[in-house]
């Protein structure tokens, strides 16, 4: 029987082994390789890899952020205001968190150890989500109500820069589009 056993626990290890995921790494797979984005062009992402990050300090909620599955956008803001923007899944059914961040005077890799968040959306709720001039609050966190996938309009400070990770929480392969619209900030 103990060989049994043995040899059930070596077959489950390596079928494990094949499902792990590899960490992010690529243009905009982490914050080091970040994408700039300027502008309120549409910002088609195809398809968002498979892929282990590190989880980001807590912000407010109880829920894990993790940066799995991510892609990451970097910008400068270049006059005061408010942002708008909007992901749109490219399949309905698809749950996408994202966490905006200030990461001005530091380097990029400090979001995995400090708590820059400046508006975070976790609220597993599928399709659209973003900053928009109806939402509400700038922390959503999971297990949210209808309504709760869009946060308000967070004020952005000209001559820091920010960065935004937005993440497949349904890790479908699956991409979107990143349209930045609505806000007065440059």
């Amino acid at each position: 029987m103990r060989v049994f056993t043995v040899l059930f626990l070596i077959f489950i290890g390596i079928t494990n082994i094949g499902r792990a995921r590899p960490p992010c790494s690529g243009p905009g797979g982490t914050a080091q390789t970040w994408i700039a984005v300027c502008g309120t062009l549409v910002f088609p992402q195809a398809n968002v890899p498979s892929c282990s990050g590190p989880n980001l300090p807590p912000s407010g909620c109880t829920d894990v952020v993790t940066s799995s599955n991510s892609v990451w956008y970097k910008f400068h803001c270049y006059q005061s205001g408010t942002l708008g923007f909007l992901i749109t899944p490219n399949s309905g059914g698809d749950d996408y968190d994202w966490e905006l961040m200030d990461y001005t005077g530091r380097p990029p890799v400090d979001v995995y150890t400090f708590n820059l968040m400046v508006s975070l959306n976790l609220s597993a709720i599928t399709g659209p989500t973003g900053c928009t001039a109806g939402g509400s609050l700038n922390v959503h966190c999971a297990g949210g109500v209808a309504g709760s996938q869009f946060n308000q309009m967070p004020i952005l400070t000209v001559g820091h820069d920010y960065l935004l990770m937005v993440t497949n929480w349904s890790n479908s392969g699956l991409g979107y589009n990143l349209i930045f619209n609505g806000g007065t900030a440059v």
